[in-house]
């Protein structure tokens, strides 16, 4: 077993190696490439823990900023980012599908016209009717990767957590204090 952090063999591997007469200059060339890994490994977490995350900014039309980039996503996206971003907390993925009241009062606020099925078809698709609730989260993460860059959007995307056993939350992993949602007016 490799040990990237420590930039090790373990010790029934290297045992292994003598036992099978390994050339000692093979053994030394596995550990110097596992210490340049090793090096890699710990410059690139140094750069990713520096970057920090811009503030989201929903104005009353329902429009999404992160710093100064527009977030250009279907109606349906917006809803799912708005509503995780008021639920920093995350929720359970089993119990999403009953925050439908609250999903659809945040798709009144962006379509005023905006029917209710839109939604429930989001948990219960029909075969070849409207994407699902997956579908939309997957494609408002790679739209907010495109936009962002697979680094910056870590702060951004809908992410699966597990917090125990069989329990998961659907969350988003920005602070409030980055999240300014201004009211209707």
């Amino acid at each position: 077993m490799l040990k990237l952090r420590t930039a090790d063999i373990c010790d029934s591997c290297i045992d292994r190696a003598i036992d099978k007469d390994v050339n000692p200059l093979i053994l030394q060339h596995i550990k110097e490439s596992i210490e340049g890994l090793r090096n890699e490994f710990i410059n690139s977490n140094r750069i990713t823990s520096t970057v920090k995350p811009y503030p989201v900014h929903v104005n009353p039309e329902r429009n999404i900023k992160i710093g100064d980039k527009e977030v250009e996503i279907v109606a349906l996206q917006k809803v799912l980012f708005i509503f995780f971003l008021k639920n920093t907390q995350g929720v359970e993925t089993k119990f999403v599908c009953e925050h439908q009241d609250e999903l659809f009062n945040i798709y009144k606020e962006i379509r005023k016209s905006g029917e209710k099925e839109r939604i429930i078809k989001m948990f219960e698709p029909e075969k070849g009717a409207e994407p699902s609730f997956d579908s939309h989260k997957s494609k408002l993460n790679r739209a907010l990767i495109n936009l962002l860059g697979p680094i910056l959007a870590e702060y951004y995307i809908i992410n699966k957590v597990v917090i125990k056993d069989s329990t998961n939350l659907y969350k988003i992993n920005l602070e409030e204090d980055y999240i300014n949602i201004a009211p209707i007016n």
